[in-house]
């Protein structure tokens, strides 16, 4: 019996990451793959940030090629309520339930990033005729280990239930990379669409005076000391800072560098050959656009870290602090794969990539790596792009989550 029903389980830790996600991967498979999704979520509010067409009491149609997508918008649930079916290639949004909706269970589960199905469900997985597919699927990594533990079953000793481990991965052997189709034929027509320096002005950005870079960072980058680097550098750069992005230490720097408070509907300053801009909070799609807007993209996490990727412009990228200092494993791994891929790349350009990346995550001073990349961009543009397309071939994640639901159904 083919895959039709599918749940999706969100618990954000992440803030906006773990359900940029979740959101994306739901929406895939019900577009592409026409299957009816409802995604469970525990904090609905930091979805309706990314996704603002979510904050609705009501069920909206939204057409798109090939089927019908309706998303609905539903209160926290209390005590045991039915949930209607939801026809194939229909997406339901709906906040994590406190206790057991009635109706059949669904044909699969995955449960995003190690979360716990909610107890009404666990124990559906536990037995019966028709128990539903259980996928913990895991965070992104590019670590050799995950390509043995993909696809791994582990069955539960209490009631025999069976979950598999599911790892998205950069190579064949893993799980495969979020990717919708005809994204980057969609990149491609927005770099040389005219709509989008229109769409540039309605967002308030800066004009290019140079070139462009956006950021979104944790709190421990070394921020402060890029941005001095960029305002002493010999071209302009305009710096485009993701809301929330900064806090105190910007705040100091700013005030170190005498410049006075930014106008509150601009928030903009002129620091030398540096144009720092405070971005609104963009919609997830929007995000997109951004990243393929720049010539440079400072990205965090998993679901930027990806985007940036799919943009196929250089990048640095900035994995979540861990008190055992795995992060810098997991970079490291990161970089020897995107080393691998960045064919035809001197092995100056390399190192000086390597050498911000390190810097950018060990919270030492970029400045001399950031120039050197800056001198770079030409080159590593043409290497990344080039890195994009050839990772495009691989099957997509969702693709190969509904082919590994059917071969267990």
């Amino acid at each position: 019996m083919p895959l039709k029903t599918l749940h999706l389980y969100c618990r954000v830790v992440d803030n906006f990451g773990d359900a940029g996600v979740c959101w994306r991967l739901a929406r895939q498979l019900s577009r592409e793959h026409t299957l009816a999704v409802t995604l469970w979520i525990d904090r609905p509010e930091v979805l309706a940030r990314l996704v603002p067409e979510l904050a609705l009491d009501t069920v909206q149609d939204m057409p798109f090629p090939g089927a019908q997508e309706a998303m609905a918008w539903d209160a926290a649930l209390a005590g045991v309520e039915p949930i209607a079916p939801i026809p194939s290639g229909t997406l339901a949004v709906r906040h994590w339930p406190l206790a057991e909706p009635a109706g059949d269970p669904p044909d699969a589960v995955i449960c995003a990033f190690g979360c716990e199905p909610p107890r009404w469900l666990r124990s559906r997985l536990a037995g019966g005729p028709a128990r539903p597919v259980w996928i913990n699927l895991e965070y992104l990594s590019a670590e050799r280990w995950v390509e043995g533990c993909h696809r791994l079953a582990s069955v539960k000793p209490a009631d025999g239930a069976c979950e598999y481990f599911y790892f998205p991965g950069f190579r064949t052997t893993t799980g495969g990379l979020l990717r919708e189709r005809g994204l980057l034929a969609a990149r491609d027509a927005w770099r040389v669409d005219p709509a989008a320096a229109a769409w540039w002005q309605a967002h308030g950005l800066p004009e290019r005076t140079g070139c462009r870079v956006s950021i979104f960072c944790y709190p421990d980058a070394p921020l402060p000391a890029l941005l001095h680097a960029m305002a002493r550098s010999a071209e302009p750069t305009v710096v485009l800072l993701a809301d929330g992005v900064g806090g105190e230490p910007l705040a100091h720097w700013l005030a170190s560098q005498g410049a006075s408070a930014p106008d509150h509907r601009a928030a903009r300053w002129q620091l030398g050959q540096l144009t720092l801009a405070r971005l609104p909070m963009l919609p997830i799609d929007d995000y997109d656009r951004l990243l393929w807007s720049c010539e440079m993209n400072f990205v965090r996490g998993e679901d930027s870290w990806l985007r940036g990727l799919w943009a196929g412009r250089p990048m640095v990228w900035q994995p979540y602090r861990q008190a055992d200092q795995a992060h810098r494993v997991k970079l490291d791994a990161y970089l020897d794969w995107q080393s691998d891929g960045l064919h035809g790349l001197e092995p100056a350009h390399r190192t000086a990539l390597a050498e911000l990346s390190h810097a950018w995550s060990g919270a030492t001073d970029p400045g001399l790596a950031w120039a050197r990349v800056a001198a770079d961009l030409p080159a590593l543009g043409i290497a990344f792009d080039a890195l994009s397309r050839a990772t495009a071939i691989q099957k997509d994640l969702a693709e190969q989550l509904v082919e590994f639901c059917n071969s267990k159904l």
